[in-house]
C-alpha cells in the first residue's frame, strides 16, 4: 500500500514560491535585459527541476510485504524490513527527513532512524503494525 506524505502549508508556500522567483528573475532579465538576473532564473530553474519539485512530487512511503520503503526525491529510497523495526512512535522532530509536514511518525531500526509523515497516520500506523506482527509471527 502506497502513502503520499502529507504536506504543511508552509512547505507548499515555499515550494510555490521557487517559481514565482523564478518568474520575476525572466522578466527582469526580459525587461533589463540582465546578465545576472539571467544566471539566477537558471539557477533557480535548476533547483526547481532537480531538488525541490522532485521532493514535493515524489515523496511517498510503500507498505510492501516484506519491508517498509521510504521514497523522496530522485533516490532510490530506504528499505526498512520489518523484522529489523525497533520502534514506532508519533513525534513533531524538526530534523532533516523524508517528511513534508512536521506531523511525524519516528521509526527505529537496526542501523537507523527514519521520520516520514504520511497523508493518513492513523491508518498507515494500522496497517505498519499488522505487517510488523505478520513477520513476528513467522
Amino acid at each position: 500500500m502506497k502513502y503520499k506524505s502529507k504536506v504543511d502549508w508552509w512547505i507548499h508556500a515555499t515550494f510555490a514560491l521557487m517559481p514565482i522567483i523564478n518568474v520575476w528573475l525572466v522578466a527582469e532579465f526580459v525587461l533589463n535585459q540582465s546578465v545576472v538576473s539571467a544566471i539566477c532564473a537558471v539557477i533557480f530553474l535548476g533547483l526547481n527541476a532537480l531538488l525541490i519539485f522532485p521532493i514535493w512530487f515524489n515523496t511517498h512511503y510503500i507498505l510492501a510485504d516484506d519491508e517498509l520503503i521510504v521514497k523522496c526525491g530522485l533516490g532510490k529510497g530506504t528499505r526498512i524490513p520489518y523484522a529489523k523495526i525497533t520502534s514506532v512512535k508519533e513525534t513533531r522532530e524538526p530534523w532533516s527527513a523524508a517528511a513534508l509536514s512536521m506531523d511525524r511518525i519516528e521509526i527505529k531500526f537496526t542501523v537507523d532512524v527514519v521520520y516520514i509523515s504520511p497523508q493518513n497516520k492513523q491508518d498507515f500506523l494500522e496497517q505498519l503494525e499488522q505487517k510488523m506482527n505478520a513477520k513476528k509471527g513467522e
